[in-house]
């Protein structure tokens, strides 16, 4: 009975020192966003709670839509994707994968967003072919 009870008290105490250790993780993050970003960002945490994007959109200037965002590891606790674009937006496209989009300045009929999208993954460092 007593080798349950300590068990159950050493998986607890696990568990506890881990969401801990996300939460101060996460905490770290906020603070470099604040930094690189400035205090209007907006943080969201991939589906598997491994990563966060953090993005600044910024305000609309003569069309154009500026965007600075990053990625930051939990696990590795440092950012490890970066980006600029003069337009455009960014989301997650699955746990491990961003889906950047490129707004030109000018749009033919025929063009779709789809065309300006490209997806990166994150855990090969590199743009999927299409």
């Amino acid at each position: 009975m007593n080798h349950a009870i300590i068990g159950v008290s050493i998986a607890l105490v696990s568990l506890l020192c881990g969401c801990a250790s996300v939460k101060g993780t996460q905490e770290k993050g906020n603070a470099l966003a604040a930094k690189r970003l400035g205090a209007d960002f907006v943080a969201t945490p991939n589906s598997e709670q491994r990563y966060i994007l953090y993005v600044k959109e910024e305000k609309p200037r003569q069309g154009t839509q500026p965007l600075s965002f990053f990625v930051y590891s939990m696990r590795a606790d440092s950012v490890i994707y970066e980006r600029t674009l003069e337009s455009g937006t960014v989301r997650w496209h699955n746990a491990t994968t961003l889906a950047i989009t490129r707004i030109p300045g000018n749009i033919t009929g025929d063009e779709t967003s789809e065309q300006f999208t490209e997806l990166y993954d994150l855990s090969t460092a590199r743009i999927l072919p299409k």
